[in-house]
């Protein structure tokens, strides 16, 4: 399932849809980072 915030960021994508998909595994990894 994609979050609105994941939807919004898909047009913004320098990639395209792997762009996003690379962009939310990168806010992952700094969540982790950050917890």
């Amino acid at each position: 399932l994609l979050s609105s915030s994941e939807i919004l960021l898909a047009p913004l994508a320098p990639a395209g849809w792997m762009g996003t998909i690379r962009w939310t595994m990168a806010l992952l990894q700094l969540k982790i980072l950050i917890i």
